[in-house]
């Protein structure tokens, strides 16, 4: 039987593959911890950290939840580790009493191939110099030690000169111990030697690159200060807070001048003596959802952070680079003008990073879902589209980032351009204009009455 396909055959090619999206509004939470092996988890919510082992009282647990109590807030949010100098633990859980038999534990070390212990001989309820003994036989450990018993669980702490490393207690095998139906084993903490925080980051940047704003537990200078200039080569913003009496007293030398001398234009350094609430991260939370370009971060109330009150000397030594939050007509708000240590505005800043990127990610876009570009009028043509879309997109009323109906995009005449570039693939010569369209922070008026 003969169908319309037999006389007629048409093939579709769907030209949708897709490429990675920057995201303009993932909070990474930058901290020391030993609750996870890896280096970035993400969370939808901060009771998922606890459920990983965090505490309430830890500073990665408060800055989520700060990010995560505003009127608006983020879907996620990624937390990032920075390793510390802890040995690695494990516990062991038996369900029943054991009387006889054998059992044995796999031990590994980060991601390696984990290797079987030989086996441990059940004795008596403290087994824990066997224990010892069965996993200081692997090679590459020299030393553990082992706390508790079969009836309230053993405690593995890995002690060595090597306690450093990563090792990871992975599974353990009691089908041949008598009288014990099951065990569990949980990792407590996961081992690794002191860094940097400068290395923390790149570390972290090189295990997961998805996400723009960036927050970190610590509150010294020069830790501050080697963070800022990682984020100062990359599409991202750091915000930070701290209660540093040298920068509203105009103190030489302080951390914000500091920020201000390097002229960053991705640090947003904020003053507040309620930093043990990460005033930045709610500042964040709030904020992040909404499209760059469409807000201004000046005037937004921050949910659950104390206001400073400051006098007017100590307002001017934390402006224009800084930033405050202060009780004003009655309003918890953001009372400085939301800037960047140079002094650029924070939604211009972020709002250029996303137009940038966004027509850099839809002309790539086009290069891989087409058989070809030609290097032709035509061609030129397709380019100058998709960067009119994008600056149509900046001028949107939802979005707000260019003056409406300002932008302007010239491209080179097919005729003009030099046989060599051609000859090389290479398309330069385009360039566009526009005009931010920023945002009212003061208005001035002048009235007269008369009767």
């Amino acid at each position: 039987m003969s169908d319309i396909q037999d006389f007629v055959p048409v093939n579709i090619s769907r030209e949708t593959a897709k490429i990675t999206r920057v995201g303009f509004g993932t909070l990474l939470i930058l901290g020391n911890h030993y609750r996870l092996p890896g280096r970035v988890g993400t969370y939808a919510d901060p009771s998922e950290l606890l459920t990983d082992g965090f505490l309430v009282t830890d500073d990665i647990y408060k800055a989520a939840l700060k990010a995560t109590s505003q009127e608006l807030s983020p879907p996620s949010f990624k937390v990032g580790r920075k390793l510390e100098d802890v040995n690695s633990k494990a516990t062991l859980a038996f369900t029943g009493t054991p009387s006889a038999g054998t059992w044995t534990l796999d031990v590994g070390i980060g991601n390696a191939t984990p290797v079987t212990t030989g086996n441990i001989t059940y004795a008596a309820d403290d087994d824990t110099a066997l224990i010892e003994t069965a996993i200081e036989a692997l090679t590459g450990i020299t030393e553990v030690t082992v706390t508790g018993a079969y009836s309230t669980g053993y405690t593995i702490e890995f002690t060595g000169v090597d306690a450093a490393a990563d090792f990871r207690v992975t599974a353990i095998d009691v089908s041949s111990l008598t009288g014990v139906t099951a065990a569990t084993v949980t990792m407590t903490q996961y081992g690794s030697a002191v860094e940097t925080w400068d290395t923390c980051l790149n570390a972290v940047i090189a295990a997961d690159d998805d996400w723009y704003f960036l927050v970190a537990t610590t509150r010294t200078k020069a830790d501050i200060l080697l963070l800022a200039a990682i984020i100062e080569t990359k599409i991202k913003m750091y915000f930070l807070t701290t209660a540093d009496a040298d920068v509203k007293n105009g103190v030489a030398d302080n951390v914000k001048l500091s920020l201000e001398t390097l002229t960053y234009d991705r640090t947003v350094y904020k003053y507040s003596a309620d930093t043990l609430n990460f005033p930045e991260a709610g500042w964040i939370g709030g904020q992040a959802p909404k499209d760059p370009g469409s807000i201004t971060w000046k005037f937004k109330n921050i949910v659950g952070i104390v206001p400073d009150v400051l006098t007017p000397t100590e307002f001017n030594n934390i402006v224009p680079s800084g930033n405050t939050y202060e009780t004003v007509g009655g309003v918890n708000i953001i009372s400085s003008e939301a800037t960047v240590a140079s002094g650029e505005y924070i939604d211009i800043i972020r709002g250029t990073d996303w137009l940038q990127t966004r027509i850099a990610e839809g002309i790539f876009t086009a290069l891989v879902n087409n058989d070809k570009i030609p290097f032709t009028a035509n061609g030129i043509g397709l380019v100058e589209g998709i960067i009119k879309y994008w600056l149509n997109e900046g001028e949107s009323l939802d979005r707000g980032l260019l003056a409406p109906n300002e932008s302007i995009v010239t491209t080179p005449n097919i005729e003009d351009i030099d046989p060599a570039e051609k000859a090389l693939r290479y398309l330069s010569g385009i360039t566009f204009s526009g005009k931010y369209a920023g945002a009212l922070h003061k208005i001035g008026i002048t009235g007269k009455l008369t009767v």
